[in-house]
C-alpha cells in the first residue's frame, strides 16, 4: 500500500511538474504575443501617422495647384480655375490672390474661370469678395472667361460686379491689364 501511495505521488510529482512547466510556457508565449500585439499596435499607429501626414502634404500640394497665381509681368498675375469650385476651393482661392499681391506688390489679378464647370451664387460671392479685397489692398481684379452660359447664371442670380472688370477672354483680359498698367510687353 505504501509503495502503491509512493508511485502515485511520485506520478502527481511528475504531473506537477509538467503542469508548471507547461504553464510557464504558456506564460512566456503569451507575454511573447502580448510583447508582438503591442509591437504591432505601435506599428498601426505610426503608419496611420504617417498616412494622415501623407494625406495632408497632399491636400496642401493640390490646394497650390487648383489655385495657382501666375506672374505675367512685375504688375500682373493670373490665376486660372479650372473644374469645381467648393466653399473649401474659394477660400483658397481669396487667400492665395491675397498673399499674392501683398508679396509682389502686383497691381492687377486676372481671375480666368474659363475653366470652371459650375457657377453657383458661392463661386459669384468669392469672386466678388475676392476683387473687393483685392481692391482694399491696391489690384484690381479682372475677372475673365465668362461663358453664354455662365453670364446667363449670373444674370439669373442677380449677381452685380459693379465695378468688377469682366472680359470675355484671357487674351483680351491681358491685354487690358498691360493697358492699364503701362506695360508694352510681356517681359518680366
Amino acid at each position: 500500500l505504501f509503495l502503491v501511495q509512493a508511485a502515485i505521488s511520485v506520478e502527481n510529482s511528475r504531473l506537477y511538474q509538467r503542469l508548471h512547466s507547461r504553464t510557464e510556457a504558456l506564460h512566456k508565449t503569451e507575454l511573447q504575443l502580448r510583447h508582438e500585439f503591442e509591437e504591432r499596435e505601435r506599428s498601426e499607429q505610426a503608419r496611420t501617422k504617417l498616412q494622415q501626414e501623407i494625406i495632408s502634404i497632399q491636400s496642401a500640394r493640390l490646394a497650390e495647384l487648383s489655385t495657382p497665381l501666375i506672374p505675367i509681368t512685375n504688375s500682373i498675375m493670373v490665376m486660372p480655375l479650372i473644374g469645381m469650385m467648393d466653399r473649401e476651393r474659394a477660400q483658397q482661392v481669396l487667400s492665395t490672390s491675397l498673399q499674392g499681391v501683398e508679396a509682389n506688390s502686383v497691381k492687377v489679378v486676372i481671375i480666368d474661370i474659363t475653366g470652371v464647370k459650375l457657377v453657383d451664387n458661392e463661386v459669384a460671392a468669392t469672386l466678388i469678395n475676392t476683387a473687393s479685397a483685392l481692391r482694399l489692398l491696391g489690384a484690381q481684379a479682372v475677372i475673365t472667361g465668362i461663358r453664354a452660359e455662365v453670364a446667363r447664371k449670373l444674370v439669373i442670380l442677380q449677381v452685380d460686379f459693379g465695378l468688377i472688370m469682366t472680359k470675355s477672354t484671357l487674351q483680351s483680359g491681358i491685354a487690358y491689364a498691360l493697358q492699364l498698367t503701362g506695360a508694352g510687353s510681356l517681359s518680366r
